[in-house]
Parts: C-alpha cells; sequence; structure tokens
C-alpha cells in the first residue's frame, strides 16, 4: 500500500512582489492572502514554496482590488508541474548534451541528488524541456543571425 509523504520537515519559502508601493496612488502595500502554496521538488531539497499576494490598502486607489505576486516565484517552476525548472533544464542537458540514458539519469537523480522521480516521470520532463527549447528557437535563431550574415 502507498504512503503518504512526510510533509512535517519540508522547509517553506515564502515569496512576494518586488514593489512595495502602489504604482496608481502611492500607498505601501499590505500583505491580503497567500495566491498559491506548492511543494516543489529543487536539485537540493523538497520547498513548500508560498506565493503572498499583496494588495493597495486605500479605498480611493483607482484599483483597490489588484492583487501583485512575485514574478520570481511565478519563474521556478511551469504550471502543473511540482518539478523546479532547475530540474527540467538539468536533466535535458544530461539526456541531450552529455548523452546519458534515461536510467543513468535516474540513478544519478535518486541515488546522489536524493530528488523523488520516477522513469516515467523523468521521460515526461525530457518532454516538457524539449516543449521549452522549441520556445526559444526564434531567441536563438536571432542571437546567431549576425553569425550567418
Amino acid at each position: 500500500m502507498r504512503r503518504a509523504k512526510d510533509n512535517s520537515k519540508v522547509p517553506k519559502r515564502y515569496y512576494r512582489p518586488e514593489q512595495v508601493t502602489c504604482p496608481r496612488c502611492g500607498h505601501r502595500l499590505r500583505r491580503c492572502y497567500p495566491l498559491w502554496r506548492k511543494y516543489i521538488v529543487f536539485l537540493s531539497s523538497r520547498y513548500l514554496v508560498i506565493s503572498m499576494g499583496y494588495s493597495c490598502p486605500n479605498p480611493k486607489c483607482m484599483r483597490p482590488d489588484r492583487v501583485y505576486a512575485s514574478p520570481e516565484a511565478r519563474g521556478l517552476t511551469l504550471r502543473g508541474s511540482s518539478f523546479a525548472l532547475e530540474v527540467i533544464v538539468q536533466i535535458g542537458y544530461w539526456r541531450f548534451w552529455k548523452r546519458w540514458t534515461v536510467t543513468q539519469i535516474h540513478e544519478v537523480l535518486t541515488q546522489e541528488r536524493h530528488v523523488p522521480i520516477s522513469e516515467r516521470q523523468l521521460l515526461y520532463l525530457i518532454g516538457v524541456f524539449l516543449v521549452l527549447l522549441r520556445c526559444t528557437y526564434h531567441l536563438r535563431l536571432e542571437e546567431q543571425a549576425a553569425y550567418f550574415r
């Protein structure tokens, strides 16, 4: 029978927006509620990441219902994934630049790095890496356009 993960000792990371004041009225932003919380697996360990929402307390502000969030927290992982982007990129690097097999990558992640991942999840993340690589194709093409001219 499968057991639930013990999340009692997982460290927490709180993220808040970079803005301190409201761009409309200049009042100091106030914490209102957590926008999302998620367990994310990094190469070092697992963390409970909490993105806090901040809003303007001024009732006369043009947009008092606007909630500000941390862009850094949004960039840690992809939506719907519990693995950090650093894990996805490292897996893609090992697979396509180092030419490691899926079994080799799985052994390194589970035995040396202690990342809780199955081989099936690893295959899924390789597919995610290929999608991310394809999304950056036009950026890499513009970067090398001067060389080809």
